[in-house]
């Protein structure tokens, strides 16, 4: 299922790209191969985890998730 709504978002910018879905015959674990984040850095390499944001980020953020929300939702219920 997060399969399918990364790929119904990939066209929005603050969604990460899915490149692909691999499946573990063995122990049927599905993992999904997705792009890097720009500058190849995770949050856990940078002190952004350890600081309390601002609220101009914090703003940001909310931003682009409420984006990313609404795409989504106008994709399930067209």
């Amino acid at each position: 299922m997060e399969a399918g709504c990364l790929r119904a978002c990939r066209s929005h910018p603050s969604i990460i790209v899915i490149d692909g879905v691999a499946a573990d015959p063995k122990t049927k674990d599905v993992h999904l191969v997705l792009g890097l984040i720009q500058g190849g850095l995770s949050l856990r390499d940078s002190d952004y985890m350890w600081r309390t944001p601002s609220e101009d980020t914090v703003r940001e953020m909310m931003r682009q998730l409420i984006g990313a929300a609404k795409g989504t939702w106008s994709w399930l219920y067209p």
